[in-house]
């Protein structure tokens, strides 16, 4: 991964757009900040119209991008894609076929990484469990080494999108404590050493963003750090000014899941 955009809070290299809309299911979407890029980019393009309500919030409609299902074949050199900057992937509106064409191309280019972030944790694990359940139909698609699949947890409230993401086998995983908004327990969902790999831990950013106390981050680093996840602090108020990659606790905390032997990490 390109070490520039890693010291500025970035944990991919290019935005794979397959899609683009949403719809809010939980307070973190409360300060979405793709859904702020395209109510101020939405006249500029004709994929990010008729995504907003008039007053400015998701609508819920999704248009795919079925045209960027191949980029990935076209880029030789070795990428961190992040699927879908301005959507979720796992929406409910999004197709079986859609999702079997994106497997196909993730298979087909193992030197690429894909990271797969969703709120919907439910319908995530419907998906895989469609995958085995009709063995005849979906044959042919095994459990992928490149793909990294992962939940937003903002609060506890949410801990149970965390046993969705357990529920299914054969793949990497990883949390995003992004945006921070309270304290928040791993023990309840009963994770063990190997079952996650790797968190990213974070607080919001922008003129409405919500507390994220020091004393959280700190808390969930302190409890992932003893099971052996990696642990990646993307940005934190320092006596009140936004920091990205702090220095926490004497270093900075920058591991990543789908880092390779990389000499610039911290040890």
């Amino acid at each position: 991964m390109d070490k520039s955009r890693r010291e500025k809070g970035l944990w991919w290299d290019r935005n794979l757009e397959l899609l683009n809309g949403c719809q809010e299911v939980s307070p973190a979407c409360t300060n979405c900040f793709a859904r702020e890029y395209v109510k101020r980019f939405e006249s500029t393009q004709s994929r990010w119209q008729g995504l907003l309500t008039d007053e400015g919030k998701w609508n819920g409609t999704v248009k795919l991008c079925e045209g960027n299902l191949d980029l990935p074949r076209r880029v030789t050199k070795p990428t961190v894609w992040f699927v879908t900057e301005r959507g979720d992937i796992f929406h409910p509106s999004v197709p079986n076929w859609f999702l079997i064409a994106m497997w196909k191309t993730m298979e087909a280019t193992p030197w690429h990484t894909y990271i797969l972030l969703t709120k919907r944790a439910s319908e995530m694990k419907r998906f895989f469990q469609l995958l085995h359940s009709r063995p005849i139909e979906f044959s042919g698609i095994p459990a992928l080494k490149n793909v990294y699949l992962g939940v937003t947890v903002e609060l506890n409230t949410f801990r149970w999108r965390i046993a969705d993401l357990l529920a299914i086998n054969g793949y990497k995983k990883f949390l995003s404590y992004e945006p921070a908004l309270g304290p928040f327990d791993l023990s309840g969902v009963h994770i063990t050493r190997g079952d996650i790999d790797g968190i990213i831990i974070g607080c919001e950013s922008g003129p409405h963003a919500r507390e994220t106390k020091m004393e959280w981050i700190r808390d969930v680093k302190g409890q992932c750090v003893p099971i052996g996840v990696p642990v990646f602090i993307k940005q934190a108020k320092i006596d009140g000014t936004l920091v990205k990659m702090p220095e926490i606790d004497g270093r900075v905390w920058n591991r990543l899941p789908w880092d390779k032997e990389d000499s610039c990490l911290a040890k």
